[in-house]
């Protein structure tokens, strides 16, 4: 029991430097612009190219931290209680 104890203690104190950890990764990176209501119907501007760039790059950050919260939430779910 002293183990098991012990054990999900330390996932705890884990998970809660994981979870500051990427507290602290969102809160430096802004949220990513809302994409536009209407498709662009023309080329875009070499402004817009690097805009598309951004929003790409924002939208595979947010993926990798949900992939971290799902990583977590398995880690959450092993732990037998």
């Amino acid at each position: 029991m002293e183990e098991r104890v012990t054990a999900v203690a330390d996932l705890v104190r884990h998970l809660r430097r994981e979870v500051a950890r990427l507290e602290r990764e969102l809160a430096e990176c802004p949220p990513p612009p809302a994409p536009p209501a209407q498709p662009l119907l023309s080329p875009p501007a070499p402004s817009d190219e690097r805009l598309l760039q951004e929003i790409a790059r924002f939208r595979e950050e947010r993926a990798v931290v949900r992939e971290r919260i799902r990583g977590l939430i398995r880690e959450i779910d092993q732990v037998s209680w």
